[in-house]
Order: C-alpha cells, then structure tokens, then sequence
C-alpha cells in the first residue's frame, strides 16, 4: 500500500468515528455538537493519519519480518490506548476517534503485507 492510500482510509475513518463520537457525547455535554467536532478535531485527525501512514511505510521498507512489521502497527494504538487512559480533555477526545481507524488501518495494512510477502516468497 502506498501512504496515501493509508492516509486517507484512516482520515475518513476517522471523520466518521468524530461525527459517531460527538453525536454520543453530545447527549452528555450541552454545548458539544458534531459541527464544533469536526471543527476542532479535523486537523488533528489529519496529522494522526498521516504519520500513522508514514510510520506504516517507513518501516515497511526497514524490515522484511512479518512479526516486527506486526509490533511496529501496535506502536501507535499503545500510544492511543495510553492516552484514553491517562488523560483527560482533547488528548482522551482524539483517542476515542482515532483508536478505530488507526486500528482498521493497520490490520488492512498487516494482512495485505502478508499477503504480498506470502506471495513473493513462493
């Protein structure tokens, strides 16, 4: 896959989960819709795209192991993971949007790796 193609799976994924995820809280927060959402968090959800994309193909030129290309996808969803947990405010907010794209994109990402290696190896 090319890092444009991961970047902009996830950034769509991702400006679904913001609209999913302001619509649920909106129901809890008074003054949070779904417009002040993609206001704030549209750049963001950009940068996460796009260094996760860029992260994914970098070391995927780095290394041939399926298992290390495998550990190196999990490094961004730990960090997210990490910081739904440990914070609070617009960290835990990008977080809750971006853990599912990011980790759709990556199994997208690891079984079309295997696939192309267990091809190229037979």
């Amino acid at each position: 896959m090319k890092i444009w193609d991961l970047t902009i799976t996830t950034f769509a994924l991702s400006i679904v989960c913001i609209i999913v995820s302001a619509y649920v809280l909106g129901e809890n927060y008074f003054d949070f819709n779904i417009w002040i959402a993609l206001l704030i968090y549209t750049i963001p959800a950009l940068i996460l795209s796009y260094a996760n994309g860029f992260t994914l193909i970098s070391f995927e030129k780095l290394t041939e192991n399926i298992i290390v290309k495998f550990g190196i996808g999990l490094i961004p969803i730990l960090v997210l993971v990490g910081f739904l947990l440990w914070s609070n405010g617009p960290l835990e907010y990008i977080a809750k949007f971006g853990l599912i794209p990011i980790f759709i994109t990556n199994l997208i990402w690891i079984i079309k790796n295997y696939k192309f290696n267990k091809k190229a190896s037979v």
